[in-house]
This record gives C-alpha cells, structure tokens and sequence, in this order.
C-alpha cells in the first residue's frame, strides 16, 4: 500500500511539472505552464560567481567593425532592419574583397552589404585557440563565458542547417561553438550561448509579418545549440522583440537543458492565465542587463551589467581606447557591491587571438582579485549601499567595506550599523581603528595602509551580516554644488555636441525631472512590460537635458583636440562654495598624468595629483572654499582614429559630508 502511494504522488509530482518531459507545448496545462522556465535557485552559482567575460567576435573583425552589424548599411526596403535581405553571394566574392579596395571601409559605419555580408568567404581566423582562450579568462577570475553564437546580422559561428551563412563555409571550416563548448567543459568553465532573435540577413525575417517559417527557423538553431554541445549553462538573449511567446522557448530549453538560466531580452515572457479561480501574471526568473551603466543596488531582482573594455565598443576596433585593469576591477567591485553580476566585452581580432592589450587587462585583474576576490565572490551586496567612497558586501558574520574613493584625511564615517563591531582588519592584516555608536561608524586608517583601487576592509560583526536591513549612506555625503555651473576648456573637439563640449560634463537641474518611457536601461529588467504582447506598464527615467543623453552617458563627453599637449577643462561656480569632494568619470583611459587644482586668491593650487582618473571620488582632508576647480592633464594617449584626446564624462563637485 505505501509503495502504491508513493508512486502516485511521484506520478501526481511528475504530471504536474513540465520539466524533463516530452509534453508538447500545447499540450502543457495551465499547472504546468506555471513550472516553465528557469527556478530562483538555479541562479545560486551565477550570484556567486560574480564576474563573466562576454565575446563579440564575428566575420566583422576583418573591417574591425566595433558594432558588427549595426554598421551595415540600412537599404530603405529592409524597413530599418525590420525586414531581413542581403546580398550574400555564395563562391562568388565580390571584386572590392578581392582587390582589397573593401578595406577603405574599415571602422567605417554604413558599409555596403555587397562587401559587409560577404567578408565571411574571407574569414579565416587560423589562430583560434579556444583552450587558450578559456585558460587565459579562467586566470583572470572570471568564471563564466557569454559567447555570441549569434548576433543581429544572422552569421551563425556553429555548424548549422538551418542557412548557409555560417562558419563552416568560411576558409576556416571549423565549428567555433564546438571548440570553445569543448574548452570550457575541460577546464570547468561555464558557458552561455548569445543569441539574437533578429536576423537582418535572413529574407524570412518580417517584424510586420512575423513569418512562422521564421520561427521555426531560430527555434531550430536554439535546438541545436542546445543540443549538440554537451552542458550550457545559459543563454543570453537580445533582438527578442519578434518571440512573442518565450514560454514556448523556455518550455523546449527546460527539456535539453535543464537548469539553464537567462536574462530577460526576449519579448512575450509574461503570461496572464487563471490558477484555481485565481488570476495571475506567469513570469520565470530571468535577469536584468543594464547595459554600458550599472545596475543600482538592488537585492530583489536579479541583474547583470554588461559593460565593454574597448572604449563604447563590442566587436574588435585595433588598438585604441582600451581601459586600463583598474577601471575594469572598479566595474567588478561596483557590481558586487550592488548586488550584481559584471559581463565584462572585448572582441577578438581577426585571425582568432585575443589583443595582447586585453591580455594584459585579464592578467593583472587576476592577480588583483587574488587578494580582493574575498570580498566579492560568494558575497550578497549590503548592508551598505553604494555611494562616493565605495560599498559592500556580506557573508556570515563579515562586512566588507570595500572603500574606492581617495580618503588622503584617513577617516571615514558611515550610518550605524544595527550589530556591533567586533573587530575590523583590511584583507591584507593590518589593523583598523574604528569606533561605533547609535549615530554611527567611523574607520580610521592611516593612508600608507590604503589600496590604489579598493581599501578592502573586513568588519566581523556579533550576528548575521544578512539579517541587516540594506543602509543608505548618500545622506552622510555632502550635497552636490556644481549643478548648472559653467565648464570650458582649453580645447574641445566638437562645440555645442554632446560629443566633444566642456558642458557635457555638468549635471543640469533640468536633469532631475522624472519622465515615464516604455523603453530604456534600468537595474531591473529590460525593454516594455508586457501580458499576450500588450504593453501594460511604463518605466521612470531621468529626463536626458540638453544633450541628448544622461548625465554620465557613454556618448556623452568633454574630448580635447588631439594637438592639444597638456588639456585642461575647469568648472566654475556662481560663488565660492566649501568643496569637500570631487568626482570624475573617465571616457576610456586616456589620461596618464594629472593635477586637480583649486584657485585660492587667483592662483591655482594642486591639491591632488594621479596617474589614472578612471572612476574617480575625492574626498579631501580638509574641504576647501573655492569658485573654481580644475582638471590639469599632463600626459595622456590620444585616439588617433577618433582624433581625441583626453576626454571626460562627468565633472562634479561637492560639499563637506554631512558627518566628519
């Protein structure tokens, strides 16, 4: 009898679910269609993990093509790249490839399809080494690949039957996607597949018509992939406005790969159905993919910044504008202290090899996160949540105060905790002072003892560190007084443009206004909310200004003029105002010496000098009243295609913190 029962409620358990069965879609009850998707939990080991590497790489890196193809050219019959056509010429390459003539185009946008979407007949990467390629992203830390399998322009880097457009009918013949599953199961790697629904060169591609034959198309591929390659632990969707049902999707993935996980790029993954008399909205855990910003702190929602290490770019673009190792860690910790994961991009270039600049990146972010990495992987983000001079994370009874802002004065005061400080210990072993009552925290450490990038400071606290309630630490900051002050420099590349003018690096008070969009980047999820298709929900947003974009914007920027030897740029105040910190954002890493300086009875005074302004928070020893400050660049890298020079996104000042 008991035998008898428990083989009917395992048959009762196993009825219910759809996972690991062969039910058609259609078939799936409503029960069961409740069960479809990825599981909260499987996202465990993603959370922990921390950091990734995503890899643009396609038959663009041959015209060093940064946005691959959004940099072909827009017929007006393909409807804005809403309808697929191309001009691929199967065994014939077009005479502009073959007498060379085709590199003129090369980093160039709105090259001809003629040439764009026939390169792949000269693609031959002959220094591909996957295992290579897993070794040296393993060292840097990271533990996950984001690969793009395939990306809008349709370029399949699989062995795939579904088109002719693919990689084994390159001169390299070699299944990409094989080789590099094969390395990443070897060395323990976890790996996720980007695919993009669009496809701009397949002729039965219709956003107005949304051919099924289409559909049947890029399930296939997702079949295949799925199928063909042994354990993938993911997918990383994008051009998913043309699925109009991912349960459909999510449902096929949960039988080939179960345990899968996803971010949220993908259209018609919100459901309405009625559950036992009762209406519910069906939405599987997915995550959000803030994209060239991160994510704010958020521990309810599951989320991803991806982020580029060449300039604003994704594919390979040479040897210009690479970030330094220091701006790429920043991005790693800043993620971790959200609560978020980094998906940090480089492209490689295209005979298979990854830059040796990148190189360099990976290998000095791995030896950092030899000694930081205790305060980032297998953490949750909290107490403390992100602001001017650094964040948190937490396990156990540990806080990790990881403090990123230049603090010459040694002293930091942050909110109360809500359990007592037992001891306090940078992850190197010295020891830190630290005081603690009902208004506050307070650390004190001597300069000498503080980390370049990350002072990393362990609090052991008499609890758990994951029972306190996140804390806000903004209002122990002072408040910014540089909104609509002036910016000008000694040079800038293009005036009145939010690419290139002094003012783009002010922050406008008509900035602070909220305004409601259907579409935009945010910490949660991506794109509209949506039931059966129907857009039911709007998201807030900054108004942009003046300038087209938000404050901090990848493409909005100051940028010298090349000739320009030592720029400068200064902001200047309607009246002298008490400056207790500066803060400067980067674009790219250009500058390779600096002063900030204050004028004090008309003379500039250096009060901090650096190598690398990258993300930047000052906080000063002892504020300073002051009308003008300024940013003196003494060496810097110009980009020599995109004739610029230094060049900055944001320059703010603010007041004393509230609390010394």
């Amino acid at each position: 009898m008991k035998i008898y029962l428990m083989i009917l409620i395992l048959s009762i358990q196993f009825c219910a679910s759809s996972r690991g069965t062969e039910i058609p879609y259609e078939s799936l009850t409503v029960e069961q269609l409740a069960e479809v998707g990825p599981r909260l939990e499987e996202y465990d080991w993603w959370e922990k993990d921390r950091f990734g590497i995503f890899i643009h790489w396609g038959a663009a890196s041959l015209l060093q093509l940064h946005g691959g193809g959004w940099q072909r050219e827009i017929l007006p019959e393909s409807d804005n790249r809403n309808l697929g056509m191309n001009r691929i010429t199967p065994g014939v390459i077009p005479p502009a490839i073959l007498d060379g003539s085709y590199k003129k185009y090369l980093k160039k946008t709105n090259v001809p399809m003629e040439i764009y979407d026939n390169l792949y007949q000269i693609f031959n990467p002959v220094k591909f080494n996957a295992d290579e390629w897993v070794k040296t992203i393993q060292d840097a830390g990271a533990h996950y690949i984001v690969f793009t399998a395939k990306h809008h322009d349709g370029f399949a880097m699989w062995d795939t039957k579904y088109t002719d457009y693919n990689i084994m009918n390159t001169p390299f013949g070699r299944d990409i996607c094989k080789e590099l599953a094969d390395a990443c199961h070897k060395r323990g790697m976890k790996l996720f597949w980007y695919f993009s629904i669009a496809d701009w060169t397949d002729t039965r591609y219709n956003l107005a018509t949304y051919d099924p034959v289409f559909k049947d198309v890029y399930t296939g591929q997702l079949r295949e992939l799925a199928t063909n390659y042994g354990k993938i632990d993911g997918f990383w969707w994008d051009g998913g406005m043309y699925s109009k049902d991912a349960f459909e999707i999510f449902h096929m993935l949960d039988q080939l790969q179960p345990g899968y996980i996803c971010n949220g790029r993908l259209g018609g993954r919100t459901k309405a159905v009625v559950i036992d008399g009762k209406s519910r909205n069906l939405k599987p855990h997915v995550y959000g993919s803030p994209e060239q910003r991160m994510g704010e702190f958020n521990m309810d929602e599951l989320w991803e910044t991806c982020a580029v290490m060449q300039a604003a770019e994704w594919f390979y673009y040479g040897a210009d504008d690479i970030k330094t190792p220091w701006t790429c860690l920043r991005y790693v910790i800043d993620a971790a202290c959200g609560d978020g994961n980094l998906l940090l991009d480089f492209g490689p270039d295209e005979l298979g090899q990854i830059p040796s600049t990148i190189k360099n990146n990976l290998k000095i972010m791995g030896q950092n996160l030899d000694e930081l990495g205790t305060g980032i992987y297998s953490t949750r983000g909290g107490p403390y949540k992100p602001s001017f001079w650094g964040g948190s994370t937490r396990v156990g009874s540990t806080v990790y105060l990881h403090i990123t802002q230049k603090w010459p004065g040694g002293v930091l005061s942050l909110p109360a905790l809500s359990a007592k400080v037992l001891s306090a210990k940078s992850v190197n072993g010295v020891e830190v002072g630290f005081s603690q009552d009902e208004q506050g925290l307070t650390i004190r450490l001597d300069p000498q003892f503080h980390h370049e990038l990350d002072t990393v400071i362990a609090l052991t606290i008499d609890g758990d560190a994951m029972d306190i309630e996140p804390i806000e630490t903004r209002h122990f900051m002072g408040a910014m007084v540089s909104i609509d002050a002036t910016a000008t420099a000694s040079s800038m590349t293009h005036e009145s443009s939010g690419r290139g003018d002094a003012g783009t690096v002010i922050y406008g008070s008509d900035e602070a206004e909220e305004i409601e969009l259907y579409y935009g980047e945010a910490a949660e999820h991506v794109g509209k909310t949506e039931i059966d298709g129907k857009t039911i929900k709007k998201s807030k947003h900054k108004k942009k200004g003046k300038w087209g974009n938000a404050h901090g914007h990848h493409w909005r920027f100051w940028a010298a003029k090349p000739d320009d030897g030592q720029p400068w740029i200064q902001v200047e105040l309607d009246e002298e105002k008490l400056v207790g910190r500066i803060m400067l954002q980067e674009k790219c890493s250009r500058i390779k010496a600096y002063e900030l300086q204050v004028e004090s009875d008309g003379q500039w005074v250096t009060v901090h000098a650096g190598k690398s302004i990258s993300l930047f928070s000052l906080k000063l020893a002892e504020p300073i009243k002051t009308k003008k400050v300024r940013l003196w660049v003494k060496e810097q890298e110009v980009a020599e295609f995109l004739k610029e020079g230094a060049a900055i996104h944001t320059f703010d000042l603010y007041g004393p913190d509230y609390r010394k």
